[in-house]
């Protein structure tokens, strides 16, 4: 399954970081992206949001 992944980061001003992983389930998913996050993004993240990804084209 794949999923899409945002989290908003920045003290000074609020920047978002988006990724895609593929996951064989929601823990799977967000232990990958925690793994994988900038150190930027990790130091100063305070909200994510992930959910299973739609090809725009089906939408």
């Amino acid at each position: 399954m794949t999923f899409q992944v945002t989290v908003r980061f920045g003290r000074d001003r609020q920047r978002y970081h988006q990724t895609t992983v593929e996951a064989k389930d929601l823990r799977d998913a967000l232990a990958q992206v925690a793994a994988s996050l900038p150190e930027e993004v990790a130091a100063e993240a305070d909200l994510a949001e992930i959910r299973p990804w739609v090809d725009p084209e089906d939408r």
